[in-house]
């Protein structure tokens, strides 16, 4: 199959995965295009460069798992909270649960895995980061109610949280090469 009707045929799967009424037809064809050129990318850079694999159109332009469309799809909904929230800038002073923890653990292995993907000439190490750091913060989201939560200080510091955590994505996805759509 020629690289040509790869892109194609991906672009025809993330199209029909785009469920937003709001868009118009000419939206949907750039998003399309834009998720669709993150799923090929993000699924060339997942394995070890020295490693083949098989392309899957439905498997990798999913919204689940580690696919580059869940990425996106992610990093929208991170942008999309800060917005409903209308954050500024605050100190994290106050974290409660287990969830928070693993994203700080993770936060915190970012220079290490830049190395080793500079070390071996390879990005899948960052596609592996990526892909577990979005993982620990949807854990995290899915467990706490961030936009009505009763406690300022608690509240600040997930938003904050969540803002370092958006701001990595987009490096990160920058680094691989990954364009964020606006919406999905």
């Amino acid at each position: 199959m020629s690289l040509k009707n790869l892109i194609e045929l991906i672009n025809q799967e993330t199209y029909k995965r785009i469920n937003n009424e709001s868009l118009t037809e000419e939206e949907k064809k750039n998003i399309s295009e834009v998720v669709g050129m993150a799923a090929l990318k993000y699924a060339d850079f997942l394995p070890f460069r020295a490693t083949d694999y098989i392309f899957e159109p439905e498997k990798f332009t999913d919204l689940e798992g580690k696919t580059g469309p869940y990425l996106l799809y992610s990093t929208i909904r991170m942008k999309s909270l800060l917005n409903k929230a209308n954050y500024t800038s605050a100190p994290i002073t106050k974290l409660k649960g287990e969830s928070e923890k693993d994203i700080a653990l993770t936060l915190l292995e970012l220079p290490n895995v830049l190395d080793r993907s500079l070390e071996v000439k390879s990005l899948n190490e960052i596609a592996e980061y990526l892909y577990k750091l979005t993982s620990s913060y949807n854990k995290f989201y899915a467990d706490n109610k961030v936009l009505i939560e009763e406690d300022i200080e608690l509240k600040n510091s997930w938003l904050t949280l969540t803002n370092i955590v958006y701001k990595v994505n987009l490096m990160l996805l920058d680094t691989l090469g990954i364009k964020v759509p606006n919406k999905m």
